[in-house]
């Protein structure tokens, strides 16, 4: 949680969640192989505590290279 390494954060106009007691949500995303499933970190930075504005923090890939 402290350290964020070799990770990919970027800003994604569609992810918006508003939730004001969960700070972190997974979303699964079904895609063909090998990538199959694709889990999306969303947290809510301080930031924009009063918009419900998400930001994709990290995105880990799950499964890859899967038979």
């Amino acid at each position: 949680m402290a350290g964020r390494q070799g990770t990919s954060g970027f800003w994604s106009p569609l992810a918006k969640i508003e939730n004001n007691r969960q700070e972190r949500t997974w979303i699964e995303l079904p895609r063909p192989a090998p990538l199959r499933q694709i889990r999306l970190e969303i947290t809510r930075p301080n930031h924009f505590a009063g918009n419900p504005i998400a930001r994709v923090a990290e995105i880990a890939i799950w499964g890859k290279a899967q038979k």
